[in-house]
């Protein structure tokens, strides 16, 4: 993401990543105390120690980039969102209800919780539609079998008693839905 202002080679977090930037604010803006903040950036980023100024300087300027950059991942997500749900639905509706709800999480998580409860929302559904689709799948098989079983009972009955072929062809028609025309 560009900066309003180019960062200094010699500031104090100039050795860090975006990402490793983003993650360290994001750390220190859900536990804002500064010795709490400072000894963080220096065991997990070998941050040097910095004066109390220092850090306020990189929150302001951190502050200042961070609707953009939640900006620039909502439409990430909802771009991701809708490729991966076109992928499995074709319903337009549900695809901009998924879109919707990965840039909600982008807005209060982040980018990368947004995508994954995203998915996590689009393997629920992929399971759902895999129970219904086994449902249907062994509720025809039943209903052939059920229809197969009464075509065996007309076909014994027509063998134990004297039933006019015809009647029991009219029979099985009426089994497996033929109408005569």
């Amino acid at each position: 993401m560009a900066t309003d202002k180019k960062l200094r080679a010699d500031s104090w977090d100039a050795s860090l990543t975006e990402d490793q930037r983003w993650a360290l604010y994001e750390r220190i803006v859900r536990k804002p105390s500064f010795k709490d903040a400072i000894a963080y950036a220096e065991a997990e980023y070998g941050l040097p120690k910095c004066a109390i100024q220092t850090y306020y300087n990189f929150m302001d300027r951190m502050r200042s980039q961070a609707f953009g950059r939640k900006i620039e991942q909502v439409k990430i997500a909802r771009a991701e969102a809708g490729k991966l749900a076109r992928e499995q639905t074709a319903d337009d509706t549900l695809v901009q209800a998924y879109m919707t709800l990965a840039g909600d999480y982008a807005v209060t998580g982040g980018l990368d919780q947004a995508m994954k409860l995203t998915r996590m929302a689009l393997d629920i559904q992929k399971q759902a539609l895999g129970k219904d689709s086994l449902a249907l799948t062994r509720a025809k098989f039943e209903a052939q079998e059920r229809r197969l079983n009464a075509i065996r009972d007309a076909l014994d009955a027509g063998k134990t008693n004297a039933v006019d072929p015809a009647a029991v062809m009219a029979e099985v028609d009426k089994i497996l839905g033929r109408r005569k025309a």
